[in-house]
């Protein structure tokens, strides 16, 4: 496992190329993937805080703030762009993901998953609201052919899967034993999960298996689990898919896929 920096580190994503764009809960740094160095660092305006969760899509990088909006930058020139959300649709953002239309963020304060426009920026629809039974304390999500919403639940140990063709939002898969898990991503080209379980100090994978007639799942495979000698934070995608970017409370690592 090759590791880089030394901070107090909450999450990170691929920026194209060599660039990783991570925050440390006040601010968002660009950093080079391969060396480590720090290139810039980004302030969120308005002297509101980065949260943590942030996702790129195309030039667009989307920094989830602690008051409830979401930044959206222009990674070309790292000005801002537009900004949407308020403290009343989210109050706590864990966790955000960017689809073909829509922007999907984990309230982890309110135990639920709110939906916003990709295009305006308007409130669309709240995901699995009703109480902890539906979800509680989501930390994570990761989208799967623009179809299939993997959410990661910490407090109920336990990861769903949702089908969100034509915003019907239904719940198709629900996997139990992920004690504490803190973080999932998807390899978009084969479908293979990642979790991580911060107080076991593992990651555990697993595959989801898609119908190619219907593109409808039709089953997982339970795969296998690497140990840590450090707690994973959060996860991501790096060097165009093929390592699997980990975050720690002081430390950005890098793993060759399993």
């Amino acid at each position: 496992m090759n590791c880089f920096c030394e901070c107090e580190f909450r999450e990170a994503c691929e920026g194209g190329g060599d660039k990783v764009f991570v925050t440390n809960k006040s601010s968002v740094f660009v950093a080079n993937g391969r060396t480590g160095e720090i290139l810039q660092r980004i302030l969120v305006e308005n002297d509101e805080e980065a949260a943590g969760p942030l996702a790129v899509d195309g030039d667009d990088l989307y920094v989830v703030t602690k008051t409830g909006g979401v930044y959206v930058y222009s990674m070309s020139g790292l000005v801002i762009k537009r900004r949407f959300g308020d403290c009343e649709a989210f109050q706590r953002g864990s966790g955000i993901v960017v689809g073909r239309d829509d922007v999907y963020v984990a309230d982890g304060e309110q135990n639920r998953l709110v939906v916003f426009q990709k295009e305006t920026g308007h409130f669309d629809r709240v995901l699995l609201g009703g109480g902890c039974a539906f979800v509680c304390h989501p930390t994570s999500i990761a989208l799967y052919k623009n179809r299939f919403l993997i959410v990661a639940e910490m407090c109920n140990s336990r990861i769903q899967v949702l089908d969100i063709t034509q915003k019907k939002d239904r719940l198709i898969l629900v996997l139990d034993g992920f004690l504490n898990v803190s973080s999932v991503v998807v390899n978009p080209t084969n479908g293979v999960v990642y979790a991580s379980l911060y107080s076991l100090r593992q990651i555990r994978k697993f595959q989801l298996l898609v119908n190619e007639e219907d593109e409808s799942l039709v089953c997982h495979v339970q795969a296998r689990t690497r140990q840590l000698d450090c707690s994973p934070r959060s996860l991501f995608l790096s060097c165009g898919d093929t390592k699997l970017g980990i975050v720690t409370n002081t430390r950005l690592c890098f793993l060759d896929m399993f």
